[in-house]
């Protein structure tokens, strides 16, 4: 995966991701939201939060071809299909 970074700080990263989610998705906290919005003058809100939501599609195929593996492990699957 290709890192992206603003200000020494890994924009694409799992820590960044949660910042994201609590400052707006979830918790509106404050404090992390002036910090994103810090980062907002080098790139735009828009750009990071099509980031963030990348990330949050790419953990959801994570986790459902992990499950696909489980399945297989199991025996209730012959074969490993997965999503790239």
């Amino acid at each position: 995966m290709i890192s992206i970074q603003s200000n020494n700080c890994i924009v694409n990263s799992e820590k960044m991701l949660f910042t994201w989610l609590n400052a707006y998705e979830y918790h509106r906290e404050r404090e992390k939201q002036e910090l994103l919005e810090s980062y907002s003058k080098i790139m735009p809100t828009e750009w990071s939060r099509g980031v963030f939501l990348t990330l949050l599609v790419e953990k959801g195929k994570a986790i459902s071809n992990l499950g696909a593996l489980v399945e297989v492990v199991l025996g209730k699957r012959n074969a490993l299909s997965l999503i790239l």
